[in-house]
């Protein structure tokens, strides 16, 4: 049986990652254990389409990624 829980906030794809805090240059690193590469780059793609002129790159670290913004 499941567990009802109360109170919880829904969040969506594009929320979970600080797209809109970030300035060019900044980046935000996320560990392999709660996301996946393509999580983050799919994400941030949908970023990029409703925010014309940001742009971010995604790239595989070690234990991670860690996505960029360069626009």
């Amino acid at each position: 049986m499941y567990e009802i829980e109360h109170g919880i906030v829904l969040t969506h794809g594009r929320d979970k990652y600080p797209f809109k805090q970030m300035e060019v240059g900044d980046s935000f690193f996320a560990p392999v254990m709660e996301t996946t590469k393509s999580k983050v780059y799919y994400a941030a793609k949908q970023w990029e389409k409703g925010n014309h002129g940001q742009r971010f790159k995604v790239r595989l670290v070690e234990d991670g990624c860690r996505c960029w913004r360069v626009e």
